[in-house]
């Protein structure tokens, strides 16, 4: 017999987002942050021991990092044709998802270290 997941009544993760843009008109990039709450099962699959780093075979301008975060592990996907990227990072029981467009591979690191990961994980 396989894991029992258990979904809420609307079969739906609680989940929230919250998108940043730019301050000026003129200014360019984005930010969404999205926090969910997924079963312990989906967030095992979610978040494997490890990843395949470096371009994806399939479209090699798709490359996967993996970063530290506040000493958290966390994935960062980039497309390099697109300028935007996900980082993706579990955060005790919670799933944390930032996409950046329009921002470099530093920049959605260095939004995500801004976090108060240490509050997330008393959750």
């Amino acid at each position: 017999m396989g894991p029992n997941v258990r979904e809420d009544d609307n079969g739906l993760e609680p989940a929230v987002a919250q998108g940043y843009g730019p301050s000026s008109p003129n200014e360019r990039g984005m930010y969404v942050v999205t926090i969910n709450h997924p079963s312990p099962h989906d967030l095992a699959v979610a978040y494997p021991a490890s990843r395949p780093l470096g371009p994806n075979p399939m479209a090699p301008w798709m490359v996967t990092s993996h970063v530290k975060v506040n000493d958290l592990d966390a994935y960062l996907i980039y497309n390099q044709e697109a300028g935007s990227g996900i980082l993706q990072m579990k955060v005790g029981r919670v799933s944390v998802g930032i996409q950046g467009g329009e921002r470099t591979p530093e920049q959605i690191v260095a939004f995500a270290r801004t976090m108060d990961t240490d509050r997330l994980l008393k959750y």
